[in-house]
């Protein structure tokens, strides 16, 4: 099955609250109210996923040097393996690639196996982990994709 949804520029003034609730359901520590706004006010890509005007995703990403870095990307529980992950982070690569931007990097959960898999199968290598990364311990994978 396949999910219809639309992706474009992420309005916190508007969805701020549903912004959180996406947040707290799908990560253990989930980034705080003020994070969110300073990503906003500092200029940083926002990028929401929509099924009509509903929420269900959204990605992140600040541009510095010359590459994009993912700090935050996420699809709601109930509207993953549809497609919607795949076509915000295809739609990140095309943005960068129009931009001419020579990389993408992010991090991500050494125990994300659906994440990971995603990221390798778009064209993501692992180029680094760091240990400790995450508030419960856990070490993150650096994944990137050079784009030319």
């Amino acid at each position: 099955m396949k999910l219809d949804y639309i992706i474009h520029e992420l309005n916190l003034n508007k969805y701020l609250n549903p912004v959180m609730e996406i947040e707290t359901r799908n990560f253990p520590d989930p980034w705080p109210v003020s994070a969110f706004i300073e990503v906003w006010m500092w200029g940083y890509l926002l990028w929401g996923v929509f099924q009509s005007d509903n929420l269900i995703g959204y990605l992140i990403a600040a541009k510095r040097n010359n590459r994009y870095h993912i700090a935050n990307v996420v699809i709601d529980i109930p509207f993953r393996r549809l497609g919607a992950g795949r076509g915000i982070l295809r739609k990140l690569i095309q943005h960068a690639k129009e931009e001419k931007v020579k990389r993408i990097f992010l991090e991500v959960r050494k125990s994300n196996h659906a994440a990971i898999m995603l990221y390798k199968s778009e064209g993501f290598v692992q180029s680094g982990e760091k240990s400790d990364y995450y508030e419960d311990s856990e070490s993150a994978l650096i994944f990137s994709c050079d784009l030319g």
